[in-house]
């Protein structure tokens, strides 16, 4: 006795058989699909390539970490040769301009109060007498604190003239030919350390400090048969992530099991839930990451503590 199979019966069975070997059959359609309504869409074309632009150009030109010719104040009560080239000193690193003079002390305090400069210099009377005479001659450099940008600038360079001052007085005095430590730094990739040619290469393509390409999370929730009790376990996965500026240095990735339970009962004619949790149930550590190059141990194996809790 034969029977025939209906012809649209063995159709659906060779596409179950085919979609078991080839799940992402028909995806370059889908694909293909999406990328003609896009093309035919001006407004989303118009949102898919002019805001990366923007961004490029911004962070390319408009938005620069390098401070340059901060306006300066100066008050110079010591009027020499001495004071006048350690003006000059300031101004010939480029982060600061001399914006003008003030007679006195209050007004040069006054001036920075409303504004008008960023930093201000002040050099006392003696300045020449006690740099002659081998003592310590004192300067004050007041800096706007505002902008924490402009003001650790400024504060940087105000102590670098003063220590390249000091030691060239200091191998002046002692006959020394040259320092006794001479470091000469050599500044790759970026020798004039412009900010934007780190702000563009990021924008287009660089990986984010700490920050996982993707990440699995599996939660499951199984309510027993026993009445009140329930178990629960999450696994998660991270890829590896970046771990400096330069994606030079990377974290591996990481699997993590927690599971628990809880038990729902009643407690002196109350709803109470009895909670039981385990994080890492595997023990394995890893690590993680606090800053460009900055990492941190994560824990073991912990779990928290068996305690009733009225709903």
């Amino acid at each position: 006795m034969f029977c025939e199979v209906p012809r649209f019966a063995r159709d659906d069975q060779l596409n179950n058989v085919n979609m078991k070997h080839k799940p992402f059959r028909g995806f370059s359609a889908i694909l293909f699909k999406e990328f003609i309504v896009v093309w035919r869409d001006p407004l989303t074309l118009f949102f898919f390539f002019f805001p990366p632009l923007i961004e490029m150009v911004a962070f390319g030109y408009a938005l620069d970490n390098d401070v340059k010719h901060m306006a300066m104040l100066v008050l110079n009560e010591d009027r020499t040769v001495e004071s006048r080239l350690l003006i000059d000193q300031f101004v010939n690193t480029q982060s600061f301009r001399v914006v003008g003079e003030v007679p006195s002390l209050d007004q040069l305090k006054s001036e920075m109060r409303k504004g008008t400069a960023y930093a201000a210099l002040y050099i006392p009377p003696n300045f020449t007498r006690e740099l002659m005479a081998g003592h310590s001659a004192q300067v004050e450099l007041l800096v706007d604190g505002s902008n924490s940008t402009t003001a650790l600038q400024a504060l940087q360079t105000g102590l670098g003239v003063a220590l390249t001052q000091s030691m060239e007085t200091l191998m002046r005095d002692t006959g020394r030919k040259g320092m006794p430590i001479d470091v000469r730094p050599q500044m790759l990739y970026n020798p004039a350390m412009r900010a934007p040619n780190f702000f563009v290469p990021g924008v287009i393509g660089v990986k984010p400090v700490g920050l996982s390409p993707h990440q699995l999370s599996f939660n499951a929730n199984w309510n027993t048969p026993f009445k009140g009790l329930e178990l629960d376990t999450t696994v998660i996965n991270r890829a590896p992530a970046a771990s400096t500026t330069d994606n030079l240095v990377f974290i591996p990735a990481k699997w993590r099991w927690d599971v628990g339970g809880r038990y729902h009962f009643k407690l002196a004619s109350h709803d109470a839930t009895l909670r039981l949790q385990v994080f890492n149930l595997t023990g394995k550590t890893g690590w993680g990451i606090a800053g460009s190059g900055i990492y941190n141990s994560l824990p073991g194996r912990s779990g928290t503590n068996v305690h009733p809790t009225r709903d």
